[in-house]
């Protein structure tokens, strides 16, 4: 009913910007219809050539849905340009160059996905700068448990990234990693205390079909980062975190963390 309802507003107010911004994160979340939603945010910057929100929307999704990087740098970069504070739009750049430093990684374009994922922590770091009291009403739809435990969980990401780059170089080694690992502990750390509970987020995917991150997911990472760099006993630390994630049925590393469990904790 409430696309139905939008499709008649914007039948009436051809030029509302918002009323298309808002029909594409209904495609996009209640729908699942990222093309759709695409088309929708072309049709919102087309009527405002400087709709921040929409561009940096378009980037996430060409970026995540569609592994377009060339449209994602393209729109990410005019949002940036527009709003270069706004803590939304950062946090889609810092999604966006996630990827594309993932993307690098697979090529073995390590220069290029370290300088990659050192841009989506700055981006990162900015929007948990600038992050508001208080969502508005449309977003807290979109982000039910607000996405500040989001940010700190990339920036635990790109840390360890970051991390693995220096330790494989032979010259800096691991000492110049252990940093960056002991960046992405504390991010990951900081993530968990204020992420939702697992019945939280479980709730959300059995019952209403959204796949949000998971506390289970960020004690995985932990879990990893520890067994990366901990010489010696590093199950010690790292199975705690495996032994959380091994519960949670519906997290997308619950056989890993079953493995990890099974293989290296007592």
């Amino acid at each position: 009913m409430q696309i139905f309802h939008l499709k008649k507003f914007l039948s009436n107010n051809p030029n509302s910007r918002d009323g298309y911004l808002l029909k594409a994160l209904i495609n996009l979340n209640a729908f699942q219809d990222a093309k759709q939603a695409l088309s929708d945010l072309t049709m919102a910057i087309n009527i405002d050539r400087k709709f921040a929100e929409a561009f940096s929307w378009r980037a996430e999704i060409s970026a995540v849905d569609f592994g377009d990087f060339r449209e994602a740098k393209r729109d990410i970069s005019q949002a940036l340009e527009i709003l270069p504070n706004d803590p939304l739009v950062n946090f889609h750049a810092a999604i966006v160059y996630i990827k594309i430093a993932e993307k690098n990684l697979d090529m073995k374009k390590l220069d290029d996905a370290y300088g990659f994922f050192k841009k989506s922590n700055f981006h990162a770091n900015k929007a948990i700068a600038t992050y508001p009291d208080k969502l508005n009403d449309i977003y807290q739809k979109v982000y039910p448990f607000g996405y500040l435990y989001e940010l700190h969980f990339e920036v635990g990401l790109n840390n360890y990234e970051m991390a693995w780059y220096q330790a494989e170089d032979k010259r800096r080694g691991q000492v110049a990693a252990k940093p960056y690992f002991d960046a992405a502990v504390n991010s990951f750390t900081r993530a968990i205390s204020i992420a939702p509970s697992q019945e939280s987020t479980d709730k959300l995917y059995e019952e209403y079909d959204m796949n949000p991150l998971m506390v289970a997911d960020i004690h995985y990472w932990r879990g990893e980062v520890y067994q990366s760099y901990i010489r010696g006993a590093w199950w010690k630390k790292a199975c705690p975190d495996f032994k959380i994630s091994k519960k949670a049925k519906n997290s997308e590393f619950f056989e890993d963390s079953q493995r990890w469990v099974r293989e290296s904790c007592y």
